[in-house]
């Protein structure tokens, strides 16, 4: 039976999305267009850049279509795209043509209304930058443990190249590495199924479990013909965000992540640490940042802040103002010379910090060039369990360059691959730090 379903929305004065729909007698949930209306708000309101409505509701109609391929061709997807390109639509117009075309979609398909719901939030995000994004309930679930300082599974973090998931490092001590996992390592199987072609998200999943489970991943090894299979039992893993040792006369400290809020406080303790250690012949300090991907900006400044005496630390542009982030605390190292290893991974609060430090001439970059994360992205919550993660400012080096895409050239290049080397191999980045903090 043909079931009619009317969906109406419009623009309230504060810029909010409401909603009304029936589907025959039947009253249809409308939560899912809430949060619609409120992602959509939220981009009118906080992306870097402002952004026609009209492109974001066709993004939406793409994001439906891309969820749910039998719209692809579908009239009701040719007509809203049509009438969404018309230039003398309102807003309110747009928003009902954009209705129009959900309620098409939930009649041509078997989806709900708030998959569908999430798949236009998605594409909308998607056709913002690389990095806004939909923030699944799972996700939040898996930041909130993150941002406890521990996680479940086997300790490995990794990225996604040619399709597959690559080891960039595996947590210290943690199962895979005790297993003999090694830092640029492809995992081509978990279990006998392939991981070609999932998301990054889809590939973490698959490894976790519950602790004391056991999972067989299969991996290709530069220098190893055949594959490598390894059992690993999955275990709660704690994250150590700072980690640190002395090299003779030199103090290296290792900054994996910026994603805890008390990496200031670490760094502290192991600076303080290492003076008590090495005493009057500490010759200086090796700042570890490879494979550092960021996290929270606070906490950026605040390392590097922690290395001058006062200064712009970097410049947070948004759409309508600039905002300048400046050290505090004083410099912990006491005028100690300082070393930044740094390659392709290091990336946004990473950068940072060793592009503050290298503008201010505080310390000798090595290694190669980073990957060029230069935005802040905010994550506002759509309700208590889903979110988005919006691109809200761009960073800026303190003389006004742009990090976005350009990313931090060392000082001193090191010609070697950009992964770190596995525990107990020669470590030519290391290595040079050292012998430039020796020879001054």
């Amino acid at each position: 039976m043909a079931a009619l379903f009317l969906f109406a929305a419009t623009a309230t004065a504060s810029g909010e999305v409401a909603g009304v729909a029936r589907n025959g007698t039947r009253a249809v949930d409308l939560r899912p267009l809430e949060l619609f209306g409120i992602a959509l708000q939220r981009i009118r309101t906080a992306y870097v850049d402002k952004v026609d409505d009209s492109l974001l509701l066709k993004n939406a109609v793409l994001g439906v279509t891309a969820a749910s391929p039998v719209m692809q061709e579908h009239p009701a997807t040719k007509k809203a795209l049509r009438r969404l390109d018309d230039g003398t639509q309102d807003t309110k117009s747009k928003l009902q043509v954009f209705g129009d075309f959900l309620v098409a979609a939930r009649g041509a398909t078997s989806e709900t209304l708030d998959k569908l719901s999430a798949a236009a939030i998605e594409g909308m995000l998607k056709g913002l930058d690389s990095r806004s994004k939909y923030v699944t309930p799972k996700e939040m679930q898996d930041m909130q443990v993150r941002a406890g300082g521990s996680t479940g599974g086997l300790g490995i973090e990794l990225k996604i190249e040619d399709g597959i998931p690559k080891v960039i490092t595996p947590v210290e001590n943690a199962p895979a590495d005790r297993a003999g996992v090694l830092a640029g390592d492809t995992i081509t199987h978990i279990d006998g199924a392939s991981l070609r072609g999932l998301t990054l998200v889809e590939a973490v999943e698959k490894m976790r479990g519950p602790v004391g489970s056991t999972v067989l991943l299969t991996i290709a090894r530069n220098g190893s013909l055949d594959p490598i299979q390894l059992s690993i039992s999955r275990d709660i893993v704690r994250i150590h965000p700072v980690r640190y040792r002395i090299e003779g006369d030199v103090a290296y400290i290792n900054i994996n992540t910026f994603q805890s809020a008390n990496i200031y406080e670490y760094l502290k303790q192991a600076i303080d640490d290492l003076k008590r250690t090495a005493g009057p012949k500490l010759k200086g300090y090796v700042i570890d940042l490879r494979n550092n991907s960021g996290g929270l900006l606070d906490q950026a400044v605040k390392v590097a802040g922690a290395f001058i005496e006062s200064g712009t630390v970097v410049l947070e542009q948004g759409r309508s103002s600039t905002e300048r982030k400046e050290a505090s605390g004083g410099d912990l190292a006491e005028g100690r010379p300082i070393v930044v290893l740094i390659n392709k991974n290091t990336a946004s609060g990473a950068e940072i910090v060793a592009s503050n430090l290298q503008d201010e001439h505080r310390a000798t970059l090595v290694g190669r060039r980073t990957f060029g994360a230069g935005t802040v992205q905010t994550l506002f919550r759509l309700d208590d369990e889903r979110a988005i993660r919006l691109t809200t400012h761009r960073l800026l080096r303190a003389n006004g360059q742009s990090l976005d895409g350009k990313g931090v050239e060392p000082d001193v290049v090191v010609d070697a691959a950009s992964e770190l080397p596995a525990k107990g191999q020669y470590d030519p980045d290391l290595a040079a730090a050292l012998d430039i903090l020796r020879k001054q």
